[in-house]
């Protein structure tokens, strides 16, 4: 476990670390919208080529919110593999997740701690 600020790339365990993780878990850190392109500088920085980022995220800060550094990332050189809203709350009668599509505007929602987004990004 190593502490680190986002967008601050010129320290020693940036330097020494660059291009060498394989996978990165970004997991509801996005609430500050401000913070969005310096998470996706870093993310770019530490991930190695071929590697992937899980994100998953709740709606709890606003789905603008979420949505707001999906566009993020794509601006800053990523695509995004995999991408679907999951269901926190109900499962299958076989017990399997209940999926539906991402959309970054839904309207009329009322339960917004009910779903989540999960996606995998990677290098474009």
């Amino acid at each position: 476990m190593q502490p680190h600020e986002w967008g601050v790339l010129d320290d020693d365990f940036s330097i020494q670390n660059k291009g060498s993780f394989t996978r990165i878990i970004a997991a509801d850190c996005f609430w500050m919208r401000e913070q969005h392109k310096n998470l996706a500088r870093t993310m770019e920085w530490f991930l190695s080529p071929g590697g992937r980022v899980l994100v998953v995220a709740g709606f709890h800060t606003g789905r603008p919110i979420v949505a707001g550094f999906l566009e993020t990332v794509l601006e800053n050189g990523f695509v995004i593999e995999t991408i679907y809203e999951r269901d926190l709350v109900e499962r299958t009668e076989d017990g399997g997740e209940i999926r539906r599509e991402w959309m970054p505007h839904r309207a009329g929602e009322v339960d917004k701690s009910r779903w989540c987004v999960v996606a995998v990004l990677k290098k474009g």
